[in-house]
Formats: C-alpha cells, structure tokens, sequence
C-alpha cells in the first residue's frame, strides 16, 4: 500500500528540510508538507522545490496544527498516512516496520518517540480523568503493544479510518486537545492504537515562532471532551479548570457555550459512529491496564 507522509510545519525552517530527507530515505510514496502560515524561507524553498515525491500546500487563514494536519489528509492520495512533525527525524526503517503491522486496516501504528530534550524514549499514557495523557518511559519489548493513546506525531493511520469517521476538528486552534481528541475518537469508534517498538521516531525542539495562549488551549480541551464524551464530559472539563486558582470563570462558561453552538454536529456525528461511550472505553482501557 502507498504511504503518503503528512508534515505539518510553522517556521521551522531548515528543520522541516531535514524532516523531509528522513522520511524520502525511509520510503515515504508521497511527503505531503503544509505550511501552517510560516513567515521564514519555508515557502519560498518548497515553492521552488522540484521533487515529484513532494507535495507543498500553503495554509493562511488560521493557524490551527490540527487543520494543517486535515489540509494534508485532503491533499494526499496514499492508502496509508503517516503524520510526523517538522523537527523529526524517523528510522531507516520505521515506515515499513508500520505499514508491514497495520494489515486489516483497523489498527493504528505509532513510532517510539524519543524526545531529545529529554533523551529517552517514551510513550504517552492516558490521564483519563483529565481527558488527556502524560509521557511515560518506554517498556522493553520488542514486540508491538496496544496503547489506548499515543502521539499522533508518529502515527500511522489507513486512509480508510479517517474517511469513516474524519480528521480532526475543524474548530481546533493552534495546539493541544488534538491528541486526545483524535485518540478518544478512534478508540470509541473501535479502532485500535499500537505502538511498534521497532519503528522510531527523534523529536528534536521544535520554535514554530507563536507562544501558547491559554484560551486557545482549554477551548481546544472542551472540543475534545464535548465531541467524544458530550457534555457530561464536558461539564468535568468545567468543574476541573474552575477549580484552578487563576479561573476566570465568565470566560470559562463562554467558551464551554461555543464550544457546543459550533461542535454539536460534530457530537452527533461521533456519537453515530461510536460502537461504547467514553466512560466504557476508559472502564475497558483501565481493566487491560
């Protein structure tokens, strides 16, 4: 199957050239790369670029990691789709190691991440009663393990899931909640998440030139808990950021409020596509733990 490999950048430039070199060398059929309204050589260098392989798409009308990542998905025809950031460099022979586990198209595959910051690999392991994950050292094994969240950073994902139930929320803004929500998603709807101890991936820091806005980020939070769990998961989310000394609690309501106007198609969309409710994925995630 053709794997077509979706690199979200802002302002990582030359980073995102090495990126690019990593995953052409590891067999990547098509390298889909999206500038996320980068301001440095990022465009004028993919612009000029001549490398059939190499995809190059500009998007410029909100600055959302996520929908850079959709923007991909739009643009790429492979039967596979591996999503890495634009400060990554991938194994030798991670993608086939990947392509080679996800055979009946109802798993997903993700690399080892090792963060470099950090120098040790690790995984992500979920933080259920906060709707979100935190990272965790990576077991010795060789042999690949089921996980209920991973990094979509290293993700491998057959193009058929995402045509069942979608990408990422249109109303994600520049970054976090869309780990959890896309995670959350697939695992509700049935889909299985593994992680490959074979397949690696080295994250190196990354200055995508914008600073996180807390707004931003607890609204990306409600999208996820209102889209995957409703608004009783929504509702804990509220309780769980009131209760922080710094809580604004007028913008906390009027975020949750838009939150719900703008998502409800997307709840209800989900909610047709789940085969167990969150609450009955983490009880069957907890009791495998």
């Amino acid at each position: 199957m053709a794997c077509s490999v979706i690199i979200p950048c802002c302002n990582e430039y030359p980073q995102v050239l090495f990126t690019v070199q990593s995953v052409l060398e590891g067999g990547a059929d098509e390298v889909i790369v999206v500038s996320n309204k980068s301001t440095d050589k990022t465009n004028e260098y993919f612009g000029n670029l001549r490398n059939k392989k190499v995809k190059f798409f500009i998007k410029d009308d909100k600055l959302s990691h996520w929908q850079a990542k959709n923007l991909g998905i739009q643009e790429s025809s492979g039967d596979l789709l591996f999503f890495v950031d634009s400060h990554c460099i991938i194994g030798a022979d991670t993608l086939g190691h990947l392509a080679s586990f996800i055979k009946d198209g109802k798993d997903i595959a993700h690399c080892v991440i090792h963060y470099m910051l950090d120098n040790r690999p690790l995984i992500y392991v979920p933080r259920f009663e906060l709707f979100n994950y935190r990272f965790s050292g990576f077991p010795p094994t060789t042999v690949p393990f089921k996980v209920p969240v991973m990094s979509t950073c290293g993700m491998m994902c057959p193009r058929k899931v995402m045509d069942e139930i979608g990408g990422w929320n249109t109303e994600l803004g520049i970054y976090g909640g869309g780990e959890a929500y896309i995670n959350w998603k697939h695992g509700t709807c049935g889909y299985n998440h593994y992680v490959h101890p074979l397949a690696r991936c080295w994250h190196y820091a990354e200055k995508r030139g914008y600073s996180w806005n807390y707004d931003d980020f607890m609204r990306n939070e409600f999208i996820a808990a209102y889209c995957v769990g409703g608004e009783e998961w929504l509702d804990r989310m509220i309780d769980s950021r009131k209760k922080k000394p710094s809580a604004r609690i007028e913008d906390i309501d009027a975020v949750a409020l838009d939150v719900i106007t703008k998502c409800k198609a997307d709840r209800d969309f989900i909610k047709s596509k789940q085969i167990m409710t969150y609450d009955e994925f983490v009880l069957k995630e907890k009791g495998n733990g």
